[in-house]
């Protein structure tokens, strides 16, 4: 009898140990990390870069008289228009529930050096910022508070400021 336990047991041991090499043996090689370009990595990461890496931003862009975006959106400011240092933001959109807050940054990069921002709790207005600092970079963002809940958003960037609106 105890032959037999000791037989059952010694065939129990070798199938689970040929089980555990065939399954490692049948996994096939990690393969290499994806990359998006073979170029070198910005100096700034840019808000299109932090996209193609996964991020999840809505993108905004210039349309050849303002940049325009909607609500959770990162926009890369063009290098032409990095000179300037006012800038004038309107924004327009529903939020049934109200707006809790709603904040606009203006920024050297995706969490980089912050050059002008502000919280509102408005539906729609406007917003002057004059830009304080040494601007390599840019980027606007456009972030809506966790418990606001837009049905419709826009905001409009124009350099440079709008004097019927920015002088009120």
């Amino acid at each position: 009898m105890k032959k037999r336990a000791l037989l059952i047991t010694l065939v129990a041991v070798v199938m689970l140990l040929s089980s555990a090499v065939a399954a490692s043996a049948v996994k096939p090689p990690k393969p290499p990390k994806p990359t998006t370009t073979t170029e070198a990595p910005p100096e700034f990461w840019t808000c299109q870069a932090r996209i193609d890496n996964g991020a999840i931003w809505n993108p905004g862009g210039w349309d050849g008289t303002a940049y325009v975006a909607g609500i959770t959106s990162c926009t890369d400011i063009l290098d032409e228009h990095l000179e300037w240092r006012d800038w004038t933001v309107e924004w327009n959109g529903i939020a049934p529930k109200g707006v809790k807050g709603l904040k606009l940054v203006f920024e050297e990069e995706v969490h980089g050096t912050v050059f002008a921002e502000q919280v509102l709790t408005t539906e729609g207005g406007f917003w002057c910022p004059t830009l304080v600092g040494d601007v390599r970079n840019l980027v606007f963002l456009a972030m809506r508070h966790n418990a606001d809940r837009w049905v419709e958003f826009e905001v409009t960037v124009i350099p440079g400021h709008d004097e019927e609106v920015c002088s009120s």
